[in-house]
């Protein structure tokens, strides 16, 4: 079935996808115009900022865009429904656009799962901008929760 044509689910719906334990969130249905900041200026308003600890929005390298996703980690799982139950569903406004967003569990949940995941991908990407993003921890943090166990 053609991806444009599926019925998007009810908050109320994705919400009980976001059993105990889910905090990391997949957005989808971004506008491809979006950078990191402008992506974070819409969503982090003051009931989520220093809310998340892990940011990544995939970027196109042809066309220097973003892919239409990204992933955040939440310091709980409450906080993730509330962000789900106040973005799903809701266009961005920053750029006009008909795309509405649309929000799921991440298959990697937590920062550990998520920074192991990115590590073992091995990232070329030398632009900041363009990387993970990762808060609240040292480079010296950063790098033993990347150690393999």
């Amino acid at each position: 079935a053609d991806r444009r044509e599926e019925r998007l689910p009810s908050v109320a719906e994705v919400l009980m996808q976001f059993t105990e334990g889910k905090m990391t969130v997949m957005v989808r249905n971004i506008p491809s115009c979006y950078n990191c900041e402008e992506f974070l200026g819409d969503v982090v308003v003051p009931k989520f900022d220093e809310k998340f600890d892990f940011f990544y929005l995939p970027i196109d390298f042809k066309t220097k865009r973003n892919r239409g996703y990204c992933f955040l980690n939440f310091h709980s799982n409450e906080i993730a429904r509330n962000f789900v139950g106040t973005f799903h569903g809701q266009s961005l406004t920053r750029h006009p656009t008909k795309k509405i967003l649309d929000m799921r569990p991440a298959d990697n949940q937590g920062l550990k799962n998520n920074m192991k995941s990115l590590k073992r991908s091995k990232p070329r990407v030398k632009n900041q901008w363009f990387r993970p993003m990762v808060f609240g921890l040292s480079e010296d943090d950063q790098n033993k929760i990347c150690e393999f166990d």
